[in-house]
């Protein structure tokens, strides 16, 4: 506890030490390099020779006193010879003698002459005689200290006044001579102990007189030696430390061309070198890190721009401007798939003459194809010298060149390939041979980007021309106008001259042609040729296109004898037009120009074969339609003159008959009745054949609608016929019917109208119309006397059978309800379609 507690008392001290000397320690950090070393190397300097000449100094004065204790000995050894003779005859005046001589020397300071008690008997000092001197005083503790003290010995006293100069005190025995004890007394061999001290002073004079000289050396030496070190230490130290302090803030700013290298193989050189390597490999990670990052920007400017061109000739320009401008490329060339040549043929190039492009391509054609191999491979083709491969040379003259072909690549194909050569005087190295593949994948991504764009495009506008062309074929019905509307169709689709159009025979071995559109096409008109199966033209039967470029005739038809002669054909194509299995003809497009037809335009050309094949087949089917309904409708309408008009006509000429045989017979009242019916029945017929022509002539429009024609219909048969017919019609008058069913409903309103005003005797008819779900009823009501009906009489009066055959026709029914005196009622049932 004490000692933590003392502890805690010196810090005090400690601390005031610490700020005592925090000034000079605070100034001396502000303080650069140079002075620091300076100040510490004069600081050590003058210290160390400080030491050196207090080493010296000390040396020096031992050496003096030692000099003067020698002389001491001496003249104390000389005194005790001199006053051994004295001493042995007790001449009290020869000792007085030779001690005051001896004190003619300047450093003699006192002699003293002591008995065995210590009883001084002589003295220089005649005040000490008879003096006793203790053994305990400290002079005499300098040999008395030990237990046997020594003799002959001289030791350097301090006086007690430390301002007074120390002096040497020599303590010799004065002995009697051994050869002298025989006449002598053996007490008298020790004579006395003799006391000299001399004078250091002269010794401090001369310490005195050499210590400015030491301290002039000390101080020359001083200098010499910091001005020796400076420039050391300038060269050695300083310089390469400021070299590195120069290259840190070098790199601090980001410049790295300083270098701190040092030729001294010591440490700092060491430093030195060390930090100049780690200097050039920052350098050279920075030269790497500003390489990359421009890399980075190129591939992403490449592919920001090369995403918003749409144009594959632009993309391809601004690849070749990228390679040679931005990466520091010299000849480049890019390859695309040509689909008419079968092969990667040269689209942009940059820095080539033609010369060396025809070279490529002969070398190409020799077996030395690198675009077809790198196009296969999906790999590049690199070589770091053209120099040392035959391959490659004289196509680049120059030498020390790097040559590599790279493939334009997306979604795993390749749709091109870009083929460049260095500068003269550049290797690639492997990393700029992966950076340029890169920048082949941003490329081949764009191209694959702009060729989907282009061939959407060209397919919208293909499907928008291949829409506009098959709604105008497809708005007529007529086979010949279809035909020719096809004709002109494939020669607007695909840039053609002439257009055929021929059409198969049942047996699928003939084509005719039945329509020709363009420049001396209608000598093409009537031709036939032959589809039977081992000749040329049994490929369309068997679906596939034939090309002019892979058969090498003229034409298909074979039109070369035609007269008068027509435009020299150059390119022709033709599709089949195939429904499912049936082969129905062909569509044949020709050039009067040299330019071969591709596959492309073949299957546009069969996608318009595929639209309007389905267009001619219903055109073919309308027309038989048509001639099927015609004769149904002459079926229908004998069936209709054989019960009424016939029949009529029939009762007339038997009535003319018996009317004649009553006028030879003279029976003039009853041939007058008879021609009064004649008149009556002709009238009938009359009416009836009027209202026949009147109810063909009225038919259900598409343009106005049924139920407008119907209500026009019934207000002109009433102003006609003297019959008031109603309409009621619960539907909306916008709805409209099929045209079938609005035709065929209008022909069994009118039969049923016709039977009203011929048997029912009816002044009011009602015609009511209401829908039903998918159907609409039509109820033709009339107030007339009616009639007792049964099946019988539904097949043999009034036309019921027509009705019944024409509702059947359009999936309706008719039904008659009558009963005498109530009038009569046709109830008919449909089924329709709402066109909005």
């Amino acid at each position: 506890m004490n000692k933590k507690q003392n502890k805690n008392n010196l810090n005090p001290q400690k601390i005031d030490r610490n700020k005592l000397f925090a000034p000079f320690v605070s100034w001396l950090n502000e303080r650069g390099l140079r002075f620091k070393l300076m100040f510490v190397v004069g600081s050590l300097t003058l210290i160390v020779m400080v030491v050196l000449s207090v080493l010296l100094y000390n040396l020096q004065r031992q050496q003096l006193v030692e000099n003067a204790q020698n002389g001491t000995a001496m003249v104390s050894t000389l005194l005790e010879a001199n006053l051994r003779h004295a001493m042995l005859t007790y001449d009290r005046d020869m000792v007085n003698d030779i001690l005051v001589e001896s004190m003619q020397n300047p450093n003699v300071r006192s002699i003293k002459i002591l008995n065995g008690e210590g009883t001084v008997k002589y003295s220089t000092n005649p005040f000490q005689v008879e003096t006793t001197i203790s053994i305990q005083e400290e002079a005499c503790q300098n040999c008395h200290a030990v237990a046997d003290p020594s003799t002959d010995k001289t030791v350097v006293i301090q006086p007690t006044n430390r301002a007074e100069i120390p002096f040497l005190l020599n303590v010799n025995l004065i002995t009697n001579e051994p050869a002298c004890y025989d006449c002598h007394d053996s007490k008298d061999r020790i004579l006395g102990l003799l006391m000299v001290e001399m004078s250091l002073s002269g010794v401090y004079s001369l310490f005195s007189n050499n210590f400015w000289k030491i301290a002039l050396i000390v101080f020359l030496a001083t200098l010499s030696i910091i001005l020796l070190l400076i420039p050391v230490l300038e060269h050695r130290v300083i310089q390469p430390v400021y070299k590195l302090k120069k290259g840190i803030e070098g790199i601090n700013r980001g410049a790295l061309d300083y270098s701190v290298a040092s030729a001294h193989h010591d440490e700092i050189g060491d430093l030195a070198r060390s930090f100049d390597q780690m200097r050039n490999q920052l350098k050279n990670s920075d030269a790497q890190r500003d390489q990359r990052e421009q890399e980075l920007a190129i591939l992403y400017q490449v592919g920001l721009t090369a995403t918003q061109l749409h144009d594959v000739n632009k993309i391809m320009e601004y690849a070749l401007d990228t390679v040679v401008n931005k990466f520091g490329m010299a000849d480049s060339l890019i390859f695309l798939w040509n689909e008419e040549d079968q092969k990667y043929t040269v689209r942009a190039s940059h820095g080539i003459s033609s010369d060396q492009i025809d070279e490529i391509n002969r070398r190409r054609q020799a077996g030395f194809d690198f675009i077809q191999q790198v196009a296969e491979t999906g790999n590049e083709l690199f070589i770091p010298n053209v120099s040392a491969d035959d391959r490659v040379d004289l196509i680049w003259q120059e030498k020390d060149r790097s040559y590599i072909s790279f493939p334009l690549m997306s979604r795993g194909r390749v749709l091109g390939v870009m083929e460049t050569v260095s500068r003269n005087g550049v290797l690639l190295s492997l990393h700029e041979v992966e950076f340029l593949k890169a920048i082949g994948r941003q490329i081949g991504s764009a191209i694959d980007t702009a060729k989907l764009l282009a061939d959407t495009h060209q397919s919208e506008k293909e499907a928008q021309l291949l829409y506009t062309l098959g709604t105008s074929i497809s708005s007529s019905l007529a086979l010949r106008e279809v035909l020719d509307r096809v004709a002109a169709a494939a020669i607007e689709l695909i840039k053609s001259d002439v257009g055929l159009v021929a059409l198969a025979d049942e047996n699928h071995s003939m084509v005719e042609v039945r329509a020709a559109i363009g420049e001396g096409a209608a000598v093409y008109k009537g031709k036939r040729n032959s589809v039977a199966k081992g000749t040329q033209g049994y490929q369309l039967v068997m679906g596939k296109p034939i090309f002019s470029h892979d058969i090498g005739a003229t034409n298909t038809l074979k039109l070369d004898s035609l007269d008068p002669p027509v435009p020299e054909v150059k390119a022709f194509l033709t599709v089949p037009m195939i429904l499912g299995e049936k082969f129905y003809g062909c569509i044949e497009v020709m050039r009067f120009h040299d330019q071969k037809f591709s596959n492309n335009e073949a299957k546009l050309i069969s996608r318009l074969a595929n639209h309007v094949v389905v267009v001619i087949e219903n055109a073919m089917l309308y027309r038989q339609l048509r001639y099927v309904a015609a004769l149904e409708e002459q079926g229908r309408l004998a069936r209709e003159l054989h019960d009424h008009l016939a029949q009529s006509l029939g009762f007339l000429n038997i009535k003319a008959s018996l009317t004649d045989d009553l006028l030879t017979n003279q029976k003039l009242e009853e041939a007058h009745e008879s021609l009064l019916e004649l008149k009556r029945v002709t009238k009938s017929v009359y009416m009836d054949v009027r209202e026949g022509i009147f109810n063909l002539r009225t038919t259900a429009s598409t343009v106005v609608g049924f139920f407008p024609t119907l209500r026009a219909y019934l207000k002109e048969y009433s102003e006609h016929y003297g019959l008031e017919v109603r309409i009621e019609a619960d539907v909306d008058p916008e709805i409209e019917l099929s045209p079938e069913v609005a035709n065929q409903l209008m022909r069994i309103i009118q039969e049923a109208l016709t039977n009203v005003r011929k048997h029912a005797q009816a002044t009011i008819a009602w015609v009511r119309c209401q829908l039903n779900k998918e159907t609409i009823i039509i109820r033709v009501e009339d107030n007339g006397e009616g009639f007792t009906f049964t099946n019988k009489g539904e097949n043999q009066h009034y036309g019921l059978q027509i009705m019944k055959e024409r509702a059947e026709s359009v999936g309706g029914t008719v039904q008659i309800e009558s009963q005498p005196g109530k009038g009569t009622c046709v109830i008919i049932e449909a089924p329709f379609l709402i066109l909005e």
